[in-house]
Parts: structure tokens; sequence; C-alpha cells
């Protein structure tokens, strides 16, 4: 027996668009599965972003809180501050008086000396 070339497909068949329908069922769930990839790539891409966003969120938030802190620590320093440069000037006052307080001394510390070796002086003579 000799072999017999194949017979022709029989023309646009009801096997063909049997087959021609598969395909595209096939080809739409694999476009669809693409799309659904796609779809939850973007998702997750979106959830990565807003749990950045809340974490540079809660970030800012911290460094408001610092400083706010560092402001009133500067406020505080700043009234200490004026509060010695008014300690310090009463400070350079009185010390202003001490010195005049002991030039006055002196001058008496001199008169005292030379009242007492006048004194001497009339006794002993």
């Amino acid at each position: 027996m000799e072999d017999s070339p194949p017979p022709p497909p029989p023309p646009h068949s009801l096997v063909d668009s049997s087959s021609l329908a598969k395909a595209m069922g096939g080809l739409a769930l694999n476009l669809a599965s693409v799309a659904r990839g796609e779809l939850q790539g973007a998702g997750t891409h979106a959830e990565l972003i807003e749990k950045l966003n809340l974490k540079v969120g809660t970030e800012y938030d911290d460094y408001a809180d610092f400083a706010s802190g560092l402001l009133v620590f500067v406020e505080r320093l700043k009234q200490q501050n004026e509060s010695l440069c008014s300690n310090l000037k009463v400070i350079q006052e009185i010390d202003d008086e001490v010195r005049h307080l002991e030039a006055i001394v002196s001058t008496l510390d001199g008169y005292t000396a030379t009242l007492e070796t006048k004194i001497k002086n009339a006794y002993n003579a």
C-alpha cells in the first residue's frame, strides 16, 4: 500500500471555527491574565507608595516635634540669657560701688595713718 497524502482540510468547516474559538478563548484568557498582572503590579506599587508616604509623613511629624522642642529650648535659653544679663548689670553696679568704697577706705586709711603719726609725735614730744 502506498502512502496516500492526507486529505485536504475541509473548507471552513465547523472544526475550524471550533479551533479558532478555542484559540481566541485562550488568547482572551492570556490577555486577561496579563492585564490582571499589570493591575496587581500597579496596585502593589500604589500600596508601596502609600506606605512610603505615611512613613515620610511620620518622620516629618517627628522633625516638627523636634523643631518645636528646640524652639522651646531656645526661648528658655533666651530668657535665661536676659536674666543673666540683668544680673550681670547689677553685679557690675555693685562692683563699681565696691571700687568706690575701696578708694574711700584707702583715703581714710591714709588719713588715719597720718593722724596716728601726729598723735604719736604729740605724745612723745
